[in-house]
């Protein structure tokens, strides 16, 4: 958890920092926006809020998904 000007923040850390797919800055901090992990993908943002670049990641997901789904199958 991050305290910013009186506002809490949380933020994801995963054990293994190389499950983090993104992040950002805020103010001073690095936080973890995107994680990736085997079959677990999660942001911490509304990616569909995000205009184009929002669009992309929601794109890029359903196209693994499928390819997940035909491996599951």
């Amino acid at each position: 958890m991050l305290v910013v000007i009186g506002v809490l923040l949380y933020a994801a850390v995963p054990s293994n920092p190389q499950e983090v797919a993104s992040s950002v800055n805020f103010g001073d901090e690095k936080i973890t926006a995107v994680i990736w992990s085997k079959r677990l993908s999660a942001c911490q943002f509304h990616p569909e809020k995000s205009g184009k670049s929002g669009a992309k990641l929601l794109a890029n997901w359903l196209d693994w998904l499928k390819k997940e789904t035909l491996i599951l199958y």
